[in-house]
Parts: C-alpha cells; structure tokens; sequence
C-alpha cells in the first residue's frame, strides 16, 4: 500500500518522504520529487523488519516539527495504541493545517472474532508473547471492546477532519484505495 501510494503521487508530481516507527522514529527518508525517491522507498520497505509496539502519539511529537511546510500525512497502521495521544497528535497535525488520512489495516479475525475452539494468540509485537484463551470465554468481551475502540476512532478522525479509511487484509487494497479515491475526487 505505502509503495503504491508513493507511486501514484509520485507520478503526480508530488514530493513523498516516507517515515517507519514503532515507539520511536526508525527510519525517515524525507520527502523528494526525484527520480530516484521510489526505489529509496522500495528498498527501505523491503529491508524493514517489523519492530516492537507503537507509540503513534509519540512518534508524531517528533514528526511534527520536522513538516517545513503544509503536507498531506497518510497513516497507514492497525491504530492499535492508546487512543488519546493519537488524539492529541491528529489535532496537533490539523492546526498546523496538515491534511491527514488514516489507513487502518484490520484483520477480519480482529473483528469477527471467528474462533471456537481454544486458541493460542501470538503476540505481533512481543516476541515469545502467547496467550491460550477459550475463544468462548472472551468471544463476547472481545467484541464489545473492539467496537468501542473502532467508534473511538471515527469518532477522532470525525471531529478533527481527518478521512479514514478501513483496509481489510482478506480484500484487495487496490479496489480499496480506488473506491476511496473516486470519492475524494467527487468532493466528498
């Protein structure tokens, strides 16, 4: 996805940059117009390996003040953090008049909550984090926390006038993207 999006606004003539983080800024190439910018990107991404948890509020702290000039920020991230730095920080890019969309991957797992038998959970973040849980035990917990986390998030992006959008992983981020882009091309 962040490769296809560097492309495409690459091809506009759009300078791209592209940050990598989990609690902390791990790799920054800074945005660029040159032809060279989207193998960087390409390479940077093939060559990441995946880090530890996220600190998006914390991240963005350290973002901010690097953004020299009104940009468009694509956040592509599961959001899975503490929801009020997130908050924070989503305000702290509108003030600065940043225009923001939010590209939250979600697993249908994550929302479906589709286990029946006992299920061992790995954490992604954590190594060697594993957790055995009766899937129907935690089914219903599960699910009132997730919807609540959700309408947290749309109800921030809402007030703080950032777009986001919902990627599932078991569909096709192309026809994703383009059915988001034919509506921003419409105007909202």
């Amino acid at each position: 996805m962040a490769a296809a999006l560097s492309f495409l606004l690459l091809r506009q003539r759009d300078a791209v940059g592209l940050c990598l983080f989990d609690d902390k800024m791990r790799e920054l190439i800074e945005p660029s117009m040159n032809a060279t910018q989207f193998p960087r990107i390409i390479q940077t991404l093939e060559q990441t390996e995946p880090g530890g948890e996220t600190s998006l509020g914390s991240v963005f702290e350290e973002i901010i003040p690097r953004l020299k000039r009104r940009s468009l920020i694509i956040l592509l991230s599961d959001l899975f953090d503490d929801i009020k730095p997130l908050q924070a920080a989503l305000k702290r890019f509108r003030h600065y008049h940043h225009e923001v969309i939010v590209l939250q991957v979600v697993a249908p797992e994550e929302e479906e909550f589709p286990f029946s038998k006992p299920t061992q959970f790995h954490n992604m973040e954590k190594v060697n984090n594993r957790l055995l849980v009766d899937p129907h035990r935690l089914r219903r917990h599960y699910l009132e926390q997730y919807q609540k986390f959700m309408k947290q998030v749309d109800q921030i992006c809402g007030k703080t006038g950032v777009d986001r959008v919902k990627l599932l992983t078991n569909e096709s981020f192309a026809e994703a993207l383009g059915k988001y882009l034919a509506f921003r091309s419409r105007g909202k």
